[in-house]
């Protein structure tokens, strides 16, 4: 069974720039969002799809979502597909869909995948399922990502990605753990690249991606592949398509307020750390210490509740 990439990393650190560069290789098609993985997790689990009803139902749950439908896989060619292979596993079901993506949009593409930032939040989840997928990580810099997300409003919620520095900072260190947890364990499976080299020096840091896949790089382009966003989602990524600017990558500083930045680091210190990022609070204020003892008192409250 060919394995399945999948692209991810914390919300609003370029796992969309990610996607149209990997996708800008003829031997690549990663397909974009969709959440039809976790549904069929949630449906079946490690059993298998082993009747023609079962199909139907899974074939009802699937198109409810509008991101699936954006795929643009016939319903009935998918159903006849499927039930013609019974019995089947997620992974297999999976392969099916993100072929048939492939095949509709690129022809010519070897290496199938998924971009979802979740996917590769909880690698572990997701191995228990998809034994021999390929993981592709993205790393921005928290306080950037944090700032990003200060901006952003979700276009299911509308409310804003996050607010909180506590949270955005406790959030984005666990995910960067248990993502280094993996790629510790399976170095042959994962990959972790970082937002700030792409933008500095994307051939050399998507260079890594090519390696790790064995395939050789793209062939040099005048012109670079531009991703169709649905007009939903338009206003997360208006720059997707425009020439990354390397001024922008220490934006942060000057848009967050210092509270916030010392806020962050409060919790996330030692993971920036780890990962080459420098500190700017050289200290922190009293106040920040109880208003963090306070955060994880409600944080606790709640999980008693």
């Amino acid at each position: 069974m060919q394995s399945i990439v999948f692209i991810g990393g914390d919300g609003r650190s370029g796992t969309t720039l990610l996607l149209r560069l990997v996708n800008e290789h003829p031997l690549i098609w990663i397909s974009d969002e969709s959440n039809f993985i976790l549904r069929l997790i949630d449906l079946y689990g490690h059993a298998q799809v082993s009747t023609v009803s079962e199909v139907e139902k899974l074939i009802k749950e699937l198109y409810s979502e509008k991101k699936f439908i954006d795929f643009g896989i016939e319903k009935s060619w998918l159903a006849k597909v499927l039930e013609k292979k019974l019995p089947l596993t997620v992974e297999e079901i999976t392969n099916v869909i993100l072929l048939k993506n492939a095949e509709t949009h690129k022809p010519s593409a070897v290496i199938v995948g998924i971009k979802k930032p979740y996917y590769t939040q909880a690698p572990f989840k997701f191995d228990q399922f998809f034994s021999h997928a390929i993981f592709i990580n993205i790393l921005r810099d928290g306080r950037a990502v944090f700032n990003s997300k200060l901006k952003a409003i979700h276009s299911t919620s509308g409310e804003f990605f996050e607010t909180d520095p506590f949270i955005a900072a406790m959030k984005w260190s666990n995910r960067i753990k248990s993502f280094h947890s993996f790629l510790t364990k399976y170095s042959n499976r994962a990959i972790l690249l970082s937002y700030e080299k792409i933008i500095k020096d994307e051939l050399e840091e998507m260079g890594k991606v090519w390696k790790f896949l064995g395939i050789t790089p793209p062939p040099s382009r005048s012109k670079k592949g531009k991703l169709n966003i649905p007009p939903e989602r338009k206003h997360l990524h208006p720059l997707v398509n425009e020439i990354p600017q390397e001024n922008r990558i220490d934006a942060w500083e000057k848009e967050l307020s210092k509270k916030q930045i010392r806020r962050f680091e409060l919790i996330a210190a030692n993971t920036l750390l780890k990962h080459g990022y420098e500190l700017k609070s050289n200290f922190y204020y009293p106040i920040d210490y109880l208003v963090f003892i306070k955060f994880i008192i409600s944080m606790y409250a709640k999980k008693v509740m």
